[in-house]
């Protein structure tokens, strides 16, 4: 039985692990995991709706490449100080989405820097 368990656990860990592909820190109320830059839940709604970012320096790091991009929330100007949206962990990475829109939209947002670097390297 405690197989069973621990194969469980190790499986729920991956798929749980699997769904966080963008990383928020810096951020006022906004911190964390998420799935997606622009689906319902993902980093840009939270970061809306957590309201002023004033002063921040925010981070988004894409820490996989993301399929389900649906263009559905864009990011607005929170007040940061700095918002940047980076790449990690050494290998290239895709945001990509089915959308007859933008993909990504910036609302008014300034401050706002997207690095396609890794680490200071070649994209």
């Amino acid at each position: 039985m405690k197989k069973i368990y621990l194969l469980l656990f190790i499986v729920f860990a991956f798929i749980s692990g699997s769904q966080a592909q963008v990383t928020v820190s810096g951020s006022t109320g906004a911190d964390g995991t998420y799935a997606s830059l622009t689906q319902a839940l993902g980093a840009f709604a939270t970061i809306n709706a957590a309201g002023s970012q004033a002063g921040n320096n925010i981070l988004i790091t894409i820490t996989a490449d993301v399929a389900t991009e649906d263009g559905a929330n864009q990011l607005n100007n929170g007040g940061w100080t700095t918002l940047t949206v980076n790449p990690s962990g050494g290998a290239a990475r895709v945001l990509s989405g089915n959308v007859n829109t933008a993909l990504v939209s910036l609302n008014g947002a300034t401050n706002v820097t997207i690095d396609g670097l890794n680490s200071g390297g070649m994209p």
